[in-house]
């Protein structure tokens, strides 16, 4: 249809599916603070962080007025177990739409997500010079910048050869980072409970101080809200 741009991504071209796994741990240029949350968040979690995969993802955007239908397939790896989940997202170009979408269908179980809103996204190429022809096969590096509840903003960056799969796993970059935190904030919250109840003052201040260090990551105050009504 013209004016409407269709693609389906996939390791061999259109029509294929598209596999990698996207950690914000693997990121380029990653904001030092993204570093020292995810070093805490590690030694809180370990192996039970969660890992998502996209595994497919198809673009419908209408050109004339920049509004983008976007689904995708992302594997969720957690505690061992793998699942598939669909979703769909719309927005005004492909980030957006994707953006939106991730987090709409994360922020149901991880309510920190909530709080945060892209700020900022840019695309860098890589150094053309030495291509021939119209051969285009540079590194496209998408960076996106993200906003918390405090209004602190955070960098996530993503190289690969496409522009779209660069932008989409710098997306998942983001939620994948924020989906860890808050558990590793849970996890935290619970253990300083039990270690309040046990008085164990050394372990209470051990584990406000790796707290302190998650709140940098965002508010997690709807997130305690719904484990003091005894939530999940």
């Amino acid at each position: 249809m013209l004016g409407r741009r269709s693609a389906v991504l996939g390791e061999n071209g259109v029509n294929m599916s598209l596999s990698a796994i996207a950690r914000y741990g693997e990121t380029v240029n990653a904001d030092p603070r993204v570093s020292q949350v995810a070093e805490i968040v590690n030694e809180i979690l370990g192996p039970d962080q969660v890992c998502l995969t996209l595994v497919h993802l198809s673009l419908d955007e209408d050109i004339p007025t920049h509004k983008a239908v976007v689904t995708a397939t992302i594997e969720i790896e957690k505690h061992g177990a793998t699942r598939s989940v669909d979703f769909e997202g719309r927005g005004v170009g492909l980030l957006d739409a994707f953006f939106e979408g991730l987090v709409s269908f994360f922020s149901k179980e991880y309510a920190s997500l909530k709080t945060i809103s892209i700020a900022d996204y840019r695309v860098k190429l890589g150094d053309a010079s030495d291509l021939e022809g119209r051969n285009s096969d540079v590194d496209a590096t998408a960076v996106i910048k993200v906003r918390n509840a405090d209004e602190k903003e955070y960098e996530f960056a993503q190289k690969t050869p496409s522009v779209t799969y660069s932008s989409a796993l710098a997306a998942i970059n983001v939620v994948n980072f924020f989906i860890n935190s808050e558990m590793a904030y849970v996890r935290m919250h619970l253990a300083l409970k039990d270690a309040n109840d046990r008085r164990r003052s050394d372990l209470v201040e051990k584990y406000r101080g790796k707290m302190a260090v998650l709140v940098h990551a965002t508010s997690y105050s709807e997130v305690v809200a719904r484990l003091e009504r005894g939530g999940s």
